[in-house]
């Protein structure tokens, strides 16, 4: 908890949460501590490569092959040195499986013909291969990735392989590949080349400090009321080409953002040793068949979306948000009280009877009547709301010590999540940020807030004692969720960040996959470096072109162009500037605040621009892309509450 902090209020703080966690447990079947998902010896890593884009390695570890590290030098090639080396300790990882699985699939005859006091004996191991025993040992649930699998012992090593990776500089500690893996050397610092990239350099660019005009921009300038000082200020610094946020990318560089955000945190896990398991499926036992509770996220959207195409958070948490901020920000204990048991269960039963687009009557109900119904049903979610296999995930991030490392794990589990999941997250800690700020006549502070909703958030295990009786580890377990619930309310804008670099990286895989498609429909001869092909272009590009010229969108009355000079590399022309200069010309029904600025094509899929973006920069970055104002008119329907 926060540091200034007083014993009695942190004790004060603790009953609110075992407060919760009491009423949690009178109605709740909790998980035990082995609710885990159990997987034979290597799945843990091959289900981990396909999640980060490796799907390829999986497959070939399913058919007892081993993988050659110098088959993925051109999928490596746009991966940091750190990112790479989290790739290449579940590659080896596999391949010493896969040899221990053919080692026991060799019977020596002396194994047949040995005696009862020799039974316990270990089996031979191979010179590259750990012992079987020892393998078993390291064994781990699904979602666990175990370092201790990656670092064979060096007796079971011959002398010649000691040798084999010695260069530390990759990050790489003595794997054990043949040396010919330094051709992968080369591949690296291509990237590295392209984008420059340090190991110090982090991924979330987050400063300590900034300038005044933009924090108070970005919402971050706290009162001197406000009970959350204590916790340091992060914001992001000026990118000149602009900031980009969850929902800025097309589906394709998201699916990419999110592989290369998976291998940033489990770098980030790997560098403070720290693992965390799959949880297992609720399971619905003799429950009375419900509509709105009980019923997975993905169910609930689709079939929202049959009547509000454009909604991205279930019409129901939006009914309860809704009338909670119009009624109940202001009222004090809002989320602590509880409300009456009755009233509660046939609000439950509205809510399920309630037809879609019909309004729901809330006369008959209190705001704690609607919060207590909020929190069981986020509870009761089949699928937790930070999903089954990284719900672990976000409490682990309570072990990282450095808070800035903390902010960026957040962030990277925040873009791995599915679409309804993190927008629906979102929803929720938005609301429950507005409480916050509304402490003084709520009584509800950061701390509160964070203490009472980490045990909804984060359904708990069973308590080995009772809830007089708890456990130091279980004292630390409920300490930790509340922090890092606290840590995503107070940082909730910066998690919906995606990282700078993160974004490069995905521009340099295109690169490399439309040089890919040239060399396959054969428009060029293939080379040594096989980025020369695309360099051409975007150089030809250059030297070229000397505007660009932008088409004003398809709603216009009166439709136009603006050309942007792009050879003068000190304009600052800024896409807010080219939205307004056609939208004033040419839009009368529309403000200009209902447009915005798209890179289109190029080595990006689609990206919409922050308003920001010096483009003359942008063209640097993306000479084949072009420029596009699209329309961003809100949805035309209303939700009725």
């Amino acid at each position: 908890m926060a540091d200034n902090e007083s014993p009695s209020e942190e004790n004060k703080l603790l009953d609110d949460y075992w407060k919760e966690f009491e009423e949690i447990l009178d109605e709740t079947d909790l998980p035990g501590e082995d609710d885990r998902v159990r997987t034979p010896d290597g799945e843990v890593e091959a289900n981990w490569l396909r999640d980060a884009g490796f799907a390829d390695i999986a497959e070939n570890f399913e058919a007892g092959m081993i993988v050659e590290p110098t088959a993925y030098g051109e999928k490596m090639m746009t991966l940091t040195r750190k990112q790479s080396a989290t790739v290449w300790r579940r590659m080896h990882s596999l391949n010493a499986t896969i040899r221990v699985r053919l080692q026991r699939s060799h019977t020596d005859v002396r194994d047949v013909f040995t005696s009862q006091s020799a039974v316990s004996v270990s089996p031979p191991t191979s010179p590259i291969s750990p012992r079987v025993g020892e393998v078993r040992k390291t064994e781990a649930p699904l979602g666990v990735l175990n370092p201790d699998l990656c670092e064979p012992r060096k007796r079971q090593r011959p002398k010649h392989l000691n040798e084999t990776l010695t260069d530390m500089s990759l990050g790489i500690a003595s794997l054990g590949i043949p040396p010919v893996v330094h051709s992968y050397r080369h591949h690296v610092s291509d990237f590295t080349a392209q984008a420059p990239v340090t190991e110090t350099c982090n991924a979330f660019d987050i400063a300590d400090a900034f300038p005044e005009d933009r924090i108070e921009d970005l919402g971050y300038q706290r009162g001197s009321g406000d009970t959350n000082n204590n916790l340091p200020n992060f914001y992001l610094p000026k990118d000149p080409l602009g900031f980009t946020h969850v929902g800025d990318l097309g589906p394709v560089d998201m699916k990419g953002v999110q592989t290369l955000a998976l291998i940033e945190l489990t770098a980030l896990f790997d560098q403070h040793n720290i693992t965390y398991s799959k949880l297992k499926q609720k399971r619905q036992k003799n429950k009375v068949a419900s509509t709105m509770f009980g019923v997975n996220l993905e169910t609930l959207l689709e079939r929202d979306q049959r009547k509000y195409p454009d909604t991205k958070v279930p019409i129901i948490l939006q009914k309860m948000t809704s009338f909670l901020q119009e009624n109940g920000l202001a009222e004090e204990g809002i989320l602590r009280i509880s409300g009456s048991v009755s009233r509660i269960r046939q609000l439950k039963d509205d809510l399920d009877a309630l037809l879609p687009g019909a309004t729901m009557q809330w006369d008959a109900y209190t705001t704690q009547d609607v919060a207590s119904v909020l929190k069981k049903w986020l509870r009761e979610l089949p699928i937790p709301l930070l999903t089954a296999g990284f719900t672990q995930a976000f409490a682990a991030v309570h072990s990282i010590p450095d808070s800035k490392q903390q902010i960026q794990a957040l962030n990277y589990l925040v873009l791995i999540l599915p679409d309804v999941h993190r927008d629906t997250l979102k929803h929720l800690l938005e609301f429950l940020s507005m409480i916050v700020k509304e402490e003084k006549a709520n009584r509800m502070g950061l701390n509160n807030v964070a203490m009472i909703m980490a045990p909804n958030i984060f359904l708990p295990t069973s308590p080995s004692q009772k809830p007089s009786k708890i456990a130091l580890s279980e004292l630390v377990m409920a300490t930790g969720m509340a922090t890092v619930v606290r840590l995503m309310i107070n940082y909730h804008e910066l998690l919906w960040t995606i990282p700078s670099l993160l974004i490069k990286q995905v521009r340099y895989q295109t690169k490399l996959q439309n040089n890919r498609r040239g060399r396959e429909a054969g428009k060029f001869r293939p080379r040594k470096n096989k980025v020369d092909f695309y360099r051409k272009l975007e150089n030809d590009a250059l030297e070229t072109v000397v505007d660009v010229v932008v088409e004003s969108p398809p709603c216009c009355m009166w439709p136009t162009s603006y050309r942007v000079p792009v050879t003068n590399q000190k304009d600052e022309t800024t896409a807010e500037k080219v939205v307004r200069k056609l939208c004033d010309y040419s839009i009368k029904k529309h403000s200009w605040n209902d447009h915005a600025l798209f890179e289109v094509g190029g080595n990006i899929e689609l990206r919409r621009l922050d308003k920001s973006t010096v483009l003359p920069l942008l063209f640097r970055e993306n000479p084949l892309g072009k420029w596009e104002v699209r329309c961003l008119h809100p949805p035309i329907y209303e939700v009725k509450m």
